[in-house]
């Protein structure tokens, strides 16, 4: 490109534009291909979009810095480029800084920008009995828009990754209005491989945040995710069909524990030697750093894990650090849950087998 040209690609075609270095002057304005349109900043987080093809794609915007073939991310940026022309995704291929700073709130980009619709979260009311022969969990929705169910979809169940040792595990979010902090559980729950990440739609951040996009590292387009508009009504009737609901609480001083709550009482390393995946179908309820879950939830759980920490020394300076971040703690609970049992057949594989169920 010469003399201040542009390019601009549409499909696999490229044309070019004059007005490059008078457009550096004029006022910027976002361009939104809909109303409803969301941006993915960052290369890895795009990458993520276009490979897991969950979204509308509806522009890729690209700076010439960020094809420069001597950056380190130089091999992303070709992919990207690649699955966005495979794909007939319209490209601006010289992209001002300006404009891009603009679109991410001045927020690190990489020179990559993705305009898509919503990620895809159907609003889910309760879940059912999971089928392990055909690794399925009949799922019951709330009602949708047509416009909904063109992002969402309308599915009847769930497909699972779950196909060795275990039940099915749900991660399910409450009050965690920190998209960063819910878009580092996503990357958890992801890496450790839960079923699906539930997440209380009036308590939680916006899944249309790009901050969370970016926390989870493009984990967010490949976990499967619910939206709860009735979280405590999720709950009970999830567990009416055989789900194990665990509610994580900070550690009980003595006396403050009711005696049922005693009775409900269990830890990660209890967990980690004993998963009680091998045996039910599990939804683990995680709630906001400081605050925890709301009463009307922790209320239905059949059971509260904690977290076990060594006991301090005595610093001569308290700093009050007395909890863990909520996705650290998401890594610590999941990994206890996920941990397969040392020995002997678990009932979820007789339960593969046509054994027995649950």
């Amino acid at each position: 490109m010469e003399n201040g040209n542009k390019a601009t690609e549409k499909g696999n075609k490229t044309t070019y534009s004059d007005n490059a270095n008078a457009e550096e002057d004029m006022p910027l304005s976002i361009p939104y291909s809909t109303a409803a349109s969301e941006f993915l900043y960052g290369s890895n987080v795009v990458l993520a979009a276009l490979r897991a093809k969950r979204r509308r794609i509806h522009h890729l915007y690209v700076s010439r810095g960020a094809q420069d073939r001597s950056s380190e991310s130089a091999g992303t940026i070709r992919n990207i480029f690649d699955l966005a022309r495979r794909n007939e995704v319209p490209i601006e291929a010289d992209a001002s800084i300006k404009l891009l700073d603009k679109i991410s709130g001045d927020r690190p980009h990489n020179g990559v920008i993705l305009e898509t619709s919503k990620l895809p979260a159907p609003p889910t009311l309760s879940l059912s009995k999971p089928d392990l022969k055909t690794s399925i969990i009949p799922v019951t929705l709330d009602r949708q828009s047509a416009e909904d169910i063109s992002v969402n979809g309308a599915p009847s169940a769930l497909s699972t990754s779950t196909k060795g040792w275990r039940y099915p595990f749900v991660i399910m979010l409450d009050g965690i209005l920190d998209p960063a902090n819910l878009g580092s559980v996503m990357r958890t729950a992801h890496f450790y491989g839960a079923d699906a990440v539930a997440i209380a739609t009036n308590t939680c951040a916006p899944l249309t945040s790009a901050v969370l996009a970016k926390a989870s590292s493009g984990a967010c387009e490949a976990v499967q995710l619910l939206a709860l508009p009735k979280p405590a009504n999720f709950v009970f009737d999830s567990a009416k069909a055989g789900w194990r609901i665990y509610a994580s609480v900070a550690p009980m001083l003595p006396g403050q524990a009711t005696a049922r709550d005693v009775s409900r009482q269990t830890t990660t390393t209890a967990v980690s030697l004993d998963s009680p995946l091998a045996r039910a179908p599990v939804i683990l309820m995680l709630g906001a750093e400081g605050e925890g879950l709301r009463n009307n939830l922790t209320s239905k759980a059949d059971h509260l894990i904690s977290i076990e920490a060594e006991e301090k020394m005595n610093w001569d300076v308290d700093v009050g650090v007395d909890s863990l971040n909520v996705g650290v703690a998401a890594g610590v609970l999941i990994e206890a849950f996920m941990r397969k049992p040392a020995t002997g057949t678990t009932a979820a594989e007789k339960a593969r087998q046509g054994d027995l169920g649950f």
